[in-house]
């Protein structure tokens, strides 16, 4: 395997000051990795059922709406933003930034839910 030596040079210092580092050789070479067997790459289907122990970020958008910044400044407590959707309209969910459904705010034992009305077919979600 062919070897690289490398001479290190300058540095920025977190104040942008250049600065120059003793001079002393690195060695760098190439990656080795094994080849990857037939046995996995046309095995198609893999076991992904490990996966499913990961937790995702859930986000329910209620609505969106524009200000001006004076008025952005001017918020406090007791202000109220006015968005752009009806009480009766169903809300979006989002798996991290991905729509996976609609569905309509409930209350379940004092805190907010949602009740999904329609899962979001792949095909009609809107490109990310």
């Amino acid at each position: 395997m062919k070897e690289n030596k490398i001479l290190q040079g300058e540095i920025y210092s977190s104040d942008n000051q250049k600065e120059k580092l003793p001079e002393e050789e690195v060695s760098v070479r190439r990656g080795e990795f094994p080849e990857l067997t037939s046995d996995f790459r046309n095995s198609g289907k893999q076991d992904i059922s490990f996966l499913s122990e990961v937790c995702l970020p859930i986000n329910v958008e209620l609505g969106h709406s524009r200000m001006k910044i004076k008025d952005i400044l001017e918020l406090g407590p007791g202000s109220i933003v006015q968005l752009d959707k009806l009480p009766d309209e169903p809300v979006e969910l989002y798996v991290g930034d991905k729509p996976l459904a609609k569905g309509e705010l409930v209350v379940v034992e004092e805190r907010l839910g949602v009740r999904i009305t329609e899962i979001i077919h792949p095909s009609k979600k809107k490109e990310s």
